[in-house]
């Protein structure tokens, strides 16, 4: 018995000090690796934060060339008018010099260059 006494007196600090390597060693591998996650945790924000300046960037260019969109959109309105208005008074002078007879279209055409 003493002899068992003796054998669990040696063996049992022996096992605490194992396991406590053991637990030393993981807490070691886990900090490291929460160190790790940390850092690409950071570089993560980093990117994020570039990218969103990147789409405030393009934001503030799309809301430029839509600006550029509908002054673009308004001129050309305003020359579909006039061209609609020159077509008009074209079709009006092209009648009227096709029903013209062709004494009518000599004389115009020679008071034109007087």
């Amino acid at each position: 018995m003493k002899k068992s006494i003796i054998t669990l007196a040696i063996v049992t600090p022996l096992t605490l000090i194992v396991i406590n390597l053991g637990l030393k060693q993981n807490k070691t591998n886990f900090q490291s690796q929460i160190d790790s996650l940390n850092r690409a945790n950071d570089s993560l924000l980093v990117k994020i934060d570039d990218n969103q300046k990147l789409i405030n960037r393009i934001d503030s260019l799309n809301e430029v060339l839509e600006n550029e969109i509908q002054s673009t959109k308004f001129k050309l309105g305003e020359l579909n008018s006039k061209a609609n208005i020159y077509k008009k008074l074209y079709n009006e002078e092209h009648n009227r010099i096709d029903t013209m007879s062709n004494p009518v279209l000599v004389r115009e055409f020679t008071n034109a260059f007087d």
